[in-house]
């Protein structure tokens, strides 16, 4: 795979076995590719809820909503009972998130204990499962 030549512009650390993905800098267009690859590897290896905090995220544009959208339809084909929660945005990044109504395709939460707090009751729930099943 290329580099795009602007991936520079926003950097994703990976925690948490891919369950938890930190975004800094400007989404868009010219930087998805730097965080399509994780988000969807997590996705795909990391069974429960992913966390995308964009905390320290800049700028999003369409493409970013888009890659948000992709990978939250993408978890919720694996399992209906997960969700992909986006965390803390900055006001400006909030207000994107508001106008285009991505709260209807993504969980949004204001600060990441709130997101550990849903990722928590989410492995409670499935545990429980698990031992009904038993």
């Amino acid at each position: 795979m290329t580099t795009p030549p602007n991936a520079s512009l926003l950097e994703v650390e990976v925690v948490d076995d891919g369950r938890l993905l930190c975004v800094r800098g400007e989404l868009c267009l010219s930087t998805i590719e730097v965080l399509r690859e994780p988000l969807f590897a997590g996705i795909d290896s990391a069974p429960g809820n992913i966390v995308v905090d964009l905390t320290e995220c800049t700028f999003i544009d369409s493409s970013g909503l888009e890659l948000l959208a992709l990978a939250s339809w993408r978890l919720v084909a694996t399992d209906p009972r997960l969700e992909l929660v986006v965390v803390s945005p900055r006001s400006a990044v909030r207000r994107i998130l508001d106008l285009t109504g991505m709260d209807h395709i993504v969980s949004i939460r204001d600060t990441r204990p709130d997101a550990d707090a849903s990722m928590h009751s989410e492995r409670a729930e499935t545990l429980a499962q698990s031992l009904a099943g038993r």
